[in-house]
């Protein structure tokens, strides 16, 4: 999924799969970057969320995108 701006940042979603126990493939992470720019400086914060409970890259991401839209409403990103 392309980045996006909401709010006066920019997000940019992801899905990050990850490893079990065993070494074999698991499910997906929603991950994503919440960027603000200020002047020449960029301020950027990471955002997981846990546990990884999805099936694809894509929807995770979806969901990545939807929750950091839903931080940054609430004013809970202070970058």
């Amino acid at each position: 999924m392309k980045g996006f701006r909401h709010g006066g940042y920019d997000v940019f979603p992801t899905g990050q799969q990850l490893l079990n126990e065993d070494g074999s493939l698991g499910k997906w992470m929603a991950l994503a970057s919440v960027v603000r720019w200020r002047g020449d400086q960029v301020l950027a914060m990471p955002v997981s969320w846990y546990p990884p409970a999805f099936e694809t890259e894509q929807t995770a991401a979806a969901y990545a995108a939807t929750a950091a839209k839903k931080m940054i409403d609430e004013g809970r990103c202070k970058i």
